[in-house]
């Protein structure tokens, strides 16, 4: 028979593994609640992070929007009463300096010291016209300039990095493959509110496809002629803000063209247009007036040439 003290020992010492073992499995229950919460919570605040982000960077963009809309619109208004005022005041000066002269005129007729000059008219024979007898071409000579010249009638490069090399299209950047894009569009195309330029992102899509012939075409912000366009995502449009600095342009004038078996080559001179004036698309001297043909001074002018496939679509640029 068992001793009491041994009975007493052995049931202490069940009591004691059995107190152990529940504090062990409530300290690893608690540790493994504590790690999976944390876990939980970080997640949770992360798709939160995310979320309120991507709201908060869509409520800003719409209400800088607004408010850049309202606040040119209100200047514009501004401007316009001014300039209503001025012409106002200039047309009362108008008519005031001519009833002065007419009363001047009328004293003049009737103090008899105003002399009236009677034109007399004789018809003129002028005579006929003598035609040169017209040469015809050849038949093997094709007119490479009549046929494919209209290649580059809506096309302008406004960067002018792009005159100092040649460049695939597909090489490149989005942003500068938009601003070519851009120049073909029609004034139409773009809606102009005072000061803020609008443009329909599918517009430029179509234009895009239509003058490359690709179908990589991605909404990305661009600049083109000092204009900066900004795309609205939620809107699926363009933006831009004009100032008085979005006043050159770019002139071309046909010089040559030709082709081979898988191309279409047009050659032009190339001129920054800026105050009635005609600038070298790289040094920017001067050469000469507006009105100027641009192969007078072909020898101050840069040249560019377009690089068409055979569907009549731009492939490069280059000089």
């Amino acid at each position: 028979m068992a001793k009491k003290e041994d009975i007493l020992d052995r049931r202490t010492l069940d009591r004691y593994r059995k107190q152990i073992s529940d504090d062990f499995d409530k300290s690893y229950r608690e540790k493994m609640v504590k790690d999976l919460s944390e876990e939980v919570y970080k997640d949770v605040q992360k798709n939160f992070d995310v979320e309120y982000k991507n709201q908060l960077v869509e409520n800003v963009t719409n209400d800088i929007y607004d408010e850049v809309k309202e606040k040119v619109n209100k200047e514009e208004r501004k401007v316009s009463a001014h300039k209503s005022f001025k012409i106002f005041r200039l047309s009362v000066y108008i008519l005031v300096l001519l009833g002065v002269v007419l009363y001047i005129m009328y004293r003049l007729y009737i103090t008899n010291n105003l002399a009236i000059v009677k034109y007399n008219y004789k018809p003129t024979t002028t005579e006929p016209a003598v035609t040169e007898p017209v040469t015809e071409p050849k038949k093997e000579e094709v007119d490479y300039k009549a046929i494919y010249g209209d290649l580059i009638d809506n096309i302008k490069i406004y960067d002018l990095n792009l005159y100092k090399g040649s460049y695939k299209i597909t090489d490149l950047e989005m942003s500068k493959r938009l601003t070519i894009a851009y120049s073909t569009l029609s004034k139409d195309d773009i809606e102009v509110d005072g000061a803020i330029n609008t443009l329909r992102a599918s517009l430029l899509k179509n234009a895009y496809t239509k003058l490359f012939g690709l179908d990589d075409y991605e909404n990305v912000s661009f600049t083109v002629n000092n204009l900066n366009y900004i795309y609205s995502t939620n809107k699926n449009e363009y933006i831009a803000i004009a100032s008085d600095d979005n006043k050159q342009d770019i002139k071309y004038e046909l010089s040559d063209v030709w082709v081979d078996d898988n191309n279409i080559y047009v050659k032009a001179y190339a001129a920054l247009v800026n105050d009635k004036k005609i600038y070298n698309v790289i040094t920017n001297k001067e050469v000469g007036g507006i009105d100027d043909k641009l192969r007078d001074h072909s020898a101050k002018l840069s040249t560019l040439v377009f690089t068409f496939n055979k569907d009549k679509r731009l492939i490069e640029i280059g000089n």
